[in-house]
């Protein structure tokens, strides 16, 4: 924009002046004329961004996600005490700060080796601040431990987009959710090979569509009352299948959770993590739609009721 802005200028600059020479005076007028236009092309910009970005945050003060009961985790990396204080843009991330106000415990996810952590970016998912994990660093991943005994049945929301697969293996690993009795794994294997895996467990494999370059609400959820665990994308069933795994993760508080990547083998996720949220059981329908409709303003997605 500010190149045909510059060329613009000097064009008319020079039909006014066809048989003259520039002075230095007059070329003194272009450049001041065009280091004003892009000064102000350049804070127009910005103020967008800071609009932007204001306008999500009061939209999070009015989040119905605290009325609703049973909120386990809330990462938003739009909130202001999601990382720390002093990032930039383009900065390595060493944690993300829970933010449930009703926890009394704030979890985090953490990477301690620089090396191994993703990156954040203040103009992310829609404009909005996210985190970028890239798929070709092997090792990238973000851990929280000690989670204790997280039920099966559950709800998961996130806003996520992928953008590359992990060339090594051609499959990425978003989420893995572990402890000693049981674990899942939300793993994408291309555009027609989205898949939701239950472990142990023969049969409890989804496998849905997620084109990749597109921003998804991506909902998970988990119902033993009525044997039903399904993915869902801006509203949009993608896959179900029957569920008949009860309890929890773990029996002795030692659930985990894996961002990113596998807990062990490379299976990096290339895209855009913007916000992770758990409720530690199956939401009403009501429920749902109250925070699907608060995501969907907020990152501005649109869904597809």
């Amino acid at each position: 924009m500010n190149h045909q802005i510059q060329q613009q200028v000097i064009k008319q600059f020079k039909a006014q002046n066809l048989n003259k020479a520039f002075s230095l005076i007059e070329l003194s007028i272009v450049i001041l004329i065009i280091g004003i236009l892009v000064a102000g092309v350049t804070q127009s910009s910005r103020l967008v961004s800071q609009f932007r970005l204001t306008s999500a945050r009061n939209i999070t003060l009015g989040s119905p996600l605290p009325a609703i009961k049973d909120l386990a985790l809330w990462f938003d990396a739009v909130n202001e005490r999601a990382f720390d204080s002093q990032i930039s843009d383009g900065s390595s991330i060493a944690y993300w700060q829970d933010t449930n106000p009703q926890n009394t415990t704030q979890y985090r996810f953490i990477q301690n080796t620089v090396s191994d952590q993703p990156f954040y970016t203040s103009k992310g998912i829609n404009g909005l601040p996210s985190i970028r994990f890239i798929s070709t660093i092997n090792t990238t991943r973000m851990f929280a431990t000690s989670l204790g005994s997280f039920p099966r049945n559950s709800t998961i929301f996130m806003i996520m987009r992928w953008d590359t697969l992990n060339a090594s293996i051609n499959a990425s690993m978003f989420l893995g959710i572990g402890g000693e009795i049981d674990n899942v794994e939300f793993v994408i294997g291309g555009p027609n090979n989205f898949n939701f895996y239950f472990y142990p467990g023969v049969g409890n494999n989804l496998v849905g569509i997620i084109p990749n370059n597109t921003n998804y609400i991506m909902r998970r959820i988990y119902n033993s009352a009525i044997n039903f665990s399904g993915l869902y994308l801006n509203g949009n069933l993608t896959a179900s299948t029957t569920a008949n795994l009860l309890g929890n993760y773990s029996n002795n508080g030692s659930t985990s959770m894996t961002l990113g990547n596998h807990a062990g083998a490379p299976r990096t996720f290339g895209g855009l993590i913007g916000e992770f949220i758990v409720y530690n059981r199956a939401l009403t329908n009501d429920e749902i739609i109250d925070v699907e409709r608060y995501l969907s303003r907020k990152w501005s997605i649109k869904l597809s009721y």
